[in-house]
C-alpha cells in the first residue's frame, strides 16, 4: 500500500513535522580511529569492491520500496499494529521518499546531506505515518479543531514556499554586483593600521589619579610615535609600572574598512597618508594613537559574496515590504479593542508558522514561582583598570 493512501491534509503534517529535522545542522564526522603501530594484516582482494553508499543508493530502482511498515493496512476496521489472517504492509518507494526529501530539505543542503540523516528522516517518517494512520482510524481528521489547524498548516506551508521563492528571486546578477561595487568605492577602501593603547589608571581613596600628569605622559608617547619610534617599543613603555595585570596588547590591527573603526575617529584615520600618525584620542579606558601602514581598494573578487548577500537581503526586504504594503490590514476596534503590542502567549509558539493548541492551564498555574533569594552582604570589589578596547 503506497503513501498516496494518506489524505492531503495528513501530508501537510508530515512535511511540517519533518522540516525541523531536515534543517538541523549535520553532526560533525567522528575522528578517524588511531592507527596501530603493529603491521596490518593483508587485506582481502575481492573481485568486486564494495560500492559507496551514494553509488549503491543511486542503483536502487525508483519504484523499489525503501521504507516498509509492517501490519499497517488500509481498512477502517483494522488498527495499526494488529494482526490479521492476511499479512499487509505499507511501503514507500525510493521516488516517493526522495520527493519528500526535496520538499523539506533546502536545495543548498541536499548534496551535503549525510546518510545517517536520511536514515533518521526515514525512521521519523515511518513512525509519523503509523501515528497518522492510527489517527485516521479513529476519525480524528473530522474534528473541526483539527481541520482548522490543518488548514493553517497548509497556509503556513504556502507562505514558507513564497518566502523561499522571494529569496531565490532576490539573488542579484553579476551585473548588479559589479554596479554596486563601482557605485560605492569608499565602501571597499581598506587601511592597515597599528594602534598604540595607553591605559588610564583607576583612582582609589588611597591613590588618587592626577589626570593632567597622566595626559602629559600620553602626549609624550604620542610625540615619540609621530617622530617615527617603533610602536611595539612604545606599547611596552606605556605599560611599564601599570597596575593592570594584563600584558601589553598587540599593536597590529590588520586591515580595517569603513564601519570598522569608531565613527569619531574613522574619517581622520582614512585621510592619513602611508606612515602617518593620528592625533591622540582620549577614550574612557585610555589614550589611543594610530599609524597607517598601508591603504588599498579591496578587489571585487574578494568581496563579491559579501555584496551578493547584501543585495539579496535588500531586494528580499523590498519585495516583502511591497507585498505586505499592498494589502493593509485593519482590525475591528469594537471587537479587538485598541491595538497594543502583542504579548507572548504561553504554549502558542509562533503563529502561524507553528500552530499548536494552547494548554488547558497556563504554565504559571502549574509551576510555582521560585522563592526569592536571600539577600547577603556583598563585599566591595577592588577596582582594576579596564582592558584595552578590542582591535
Amino acid at each position: 500500500m503506497l503513501l498516496h493512501k494518506f489524505s492531503q491534509l495528513s501530508a501537510i503534517i508530515l512535511l511540517s513535522t519533518l522540516v525541523g529535522l531536515a534543517q538541523e545542522p549535520a553532526k560533525p564526522a567522528a575522528p578517524p580511529p588511531l592507527k596501530s603501530t603493529a603491521p596490518e594484516p593483508a587485506a582481502p582482494n575481492p573481485e568486486t569492491p564494495a560500492a559507496k553508499p551514494e553509488a549503491a543508493a543511486a542503483a536502487v530502482p525508483a519504484g523499489a520500496p525503501v521504507i516498509t511498515i509492517k501490519n499497517m493496512c488500509g481498512g477502517p476496521q483494522v488498527d495499526v499494529g494488529s494482526t490479521s489472517s492476511q499479512e499487509c504492509a505499507t511501503t514507500i518507494s525510493k521516488e516517493q521518499f526522495e520527493q519528500l526529501i526535496n520538499a523539506v530539505v533546502p536545495k543548498a543542503r541536499r548534496t551535503e546531506m549525510p546518510n545517517n540523516m536520511k536514515q533518521n528522516m526515514a525512521r521519523q517518517l515511518g513512525q509519523l505515518l503509523v501515528m497518522v494512520h492510527a489517527a485516521e482510524q479513529r476519525g480524528l481528521e473530522k474534528d473541526p479543531e483539527v481541520q482548522q489547524r490543518l488548514k493553517i498548516q497548509r497556509d503556513s506551508a504556502l507562505a514558507q514556499a513564497l518566502n523561499v521563492k522571494l529569496q531565490e528571486d532576490a539573488t542579484p546578477s553579476d551585473a548588479e554586483i559589479d554596479k554596486y561595487y563601482k557605485d560605492n568605492p569608499s565602501a571597499f577602501e581598506e587601511v592597515t593600521l597599528q594602534r598604540l593603547f595607553i591605559p588610564k589608571a583607576v583612582a582609589s581613596k588611597d591613590k588618587p589619579v592626577d589626570a593632567t600628569t597622566e595626559k602629559a605622559a600620553a602626549e609624550k608617547l604620542h610625540a615619540r610615535a609621530a617622530a617615527g619610534e617603533d610602536f611595539d617599543k612604545l606599547q611596552k613603555a606605556a605599560y611599564v609600572g601599570n597596575a593592570n595585570p594584563q600584558a601589553a596588547p598587540n599593536t597590529q590591527m590588520g586591515g580595517r574598512r569603513r564601519g570598522g573603526l569608531p565613527p569619531d575617529q574613522e574619517t581622520a584615520i582614512f585621510a592619513l597618508k602611508q606612515g602617518g600618525v593620528s592625533e591622540l584620542y582620549d577614550t574612557p579606558g585610555g589614550y589611543i594613537v594610530y599609524k597607517l601602514i598601508g591603504k588599498r581598494t579591496v578587489p571585487l573578487a574578494e568581496t563579491k559574496d559579501e555584496i551578493s548577500r547584501k543585495l539579496q537581503q535588500q531586494k528580499f526586504k523590498d519585495a516583502m515590504t511591497a507585498l505586505t504594503g499592498s494589502a493593509p490590514i485593519t482590525l475591528n476596534e469594537a471587537y479587538f479593542g485598541k491595538e497594543e503590542a502583542m504579548p507572548v502567549m504561553p504554549g502558542m509558539g509562533s503563529m502561524p508558522m507553528n500552530v499548536r493548541r494552547m494548554p488547558d492551564q497556563p504554565p504559571s498555574a502549574a509551576t510555582p514561582a521560585p522563592p526569592a533569594a536571600s539577600k547577603k552582604p556583598v563585599k566591595p570589589k577592588t577596582q582594576t583598570p579596564p582592558p584595552p578596547p578590542p582591535q
